[in-house]
């Protein structure tokens, strides 16, 4: 006979023979738009092309907080766990799944952009993004990869086609692409590589990646000090993350035959363009969003990514982690800018 002195474990625990199966799992639940809280789940079994992912770290992203504000051009409707750059391994499967199995090591990319922020997470296999993750990998890695990378390496990709030794500026006041996009063009793309912030605190950070100038878009005029670096030619290429009047600017920055690549708006101000200033600047313009790419297209980039780690071609830099329980703090010191860089939740913790 067993004995529960604690009511509330037996009433989470189912008892059969010799084993414990826990009935429940906890997860960050957005109960209405900006309000989030940890909560107990009951928990679910993958249908027939499904599988369950017991989660060890999952990436937190600016789509995520848009998300949880009712903001972002996903949706959900409330209450629902946010969260859709996860890694793990396969806790179960449906019957109707074949390339996994139990124990599977991987990162996965939630098609509908919620689920992660929990203990256990379902996975679609026919709609969701799903890599294998070596053992070589640990899992925070693996959760900060495949937003900030991916995105990233779109934006890059094409300029890797031209040339080696491009001048690529990134523009950043969150720093959760920022590190990603320097990574690439320093270490896959050989680039010259100008980082610019709001902020000095920011730009000590982005110092230690060796770029090769930092600007304060607070305090130095943008165009000016990016055409003094340049011989007065412009940069080749352009990341924007910020949008706004920066993103404006950054137009300026380009070279004619140049281009300009936005990858967000973490000021939450959308830029407008002219379109005869880009007849008169010769500027490409393009905007980049992983998530409007096929899914084979972007488990092929996740892989080849998580293999460029493997190698140690690449390095993830993690600005901070936090607890599943610790949830409310980790959405406030992001809105409250107190953090640049990837930041992690893990469940586990």
């Amino acid at each position: 006979m067993i004995l529960f002195k604690n009511p509330k474990l037996f009433q989470s625990t189912l008892v059969t023979g010799s084993r414990f199966i826990n009935r429940y799992y906890h997860a960050a639940v957005v109960s209405d738009y900006g309000k989030i809280e940890y909560r107990e789940m009951k928990n679910n079994s993958p249908r027939e092309d499904e599988i369950l992912i017991d989660v060890e770290s999952v990436g937190v992203n600016p789509a995520d907080m848009r998300m949880i504000n009712g903001t972002y051009h996903l949706k959900p409707r409330v209450p629902f766990t946010p969260g859709f750059e996860l890694a793990g391994n396969v806790k179960s499967i449906g019957k109707g799944v074949k390339k996994w199995k139990e124990g599977d090591r991987v990162v996965v990319l939630r098609s509908s952009g919620t689920g992660g922020f929990a203990e256990d997470c379902i996975v679609d296999t026919n709609a969701d993004v799903i890599v294998p993750l070596p053992f070589s990998i640990d899992y925070e890695t693996a959760a900060a990869v495949s937003i900030a990378y991916g995105t990233s390496y779109l934006a890059l990709e094409k300029m890797a086609k031209n040339r080696e030794g491009a001048n690529v500026l990134v523009l950043s006041s969150r720093g959760m692409i920022a590190f990603a996009a320097i990574d690439l063009a320093h270490n896959l793309f050989k680039a010259n590589v100008m980082a610019a912030s709001d902020d000095e605190q920011r730009l000590d950070k982005l110092r230690e990646t060796g770029v090769s100038r930092t600007i304060n878009y607070q305090k130095e005029k943008l165009i000016e000090t990016v055409r003094k670096s340049t011989m007065n030619h412009g940069v080749d290429v352009a990341i924007d993350t910020v949008g706004g009047s920066v993103f404006t600017q950054a137009v300026d920055c380009v070279r004619p035959g140049g281009s300009l690549f936005s990858l967000g708006f973490t000021s939450g101000e959308i830029p407008t363009i002219n379109l005869l200033d880009l007849h008169r600047s010769q500027v490409s313009i393009s905007g980049v969003w992983l998530g409007a790419h096929p899914k084979q297209e972007i488990e092929r980039i996740v892989g080849m990514l998580i293999g460029l780690f493997d190698q140690q071609f690449l390095q993830a830099r993690v600005e901070a982690k936090f607890s599943l329980k610790d949830v409310q703090k980790c959405m406030e010191d992001i809105n409250n800018n107190k953090l640049f860089g990837k930041v992690l939740i893990n469940p586990k913790d």
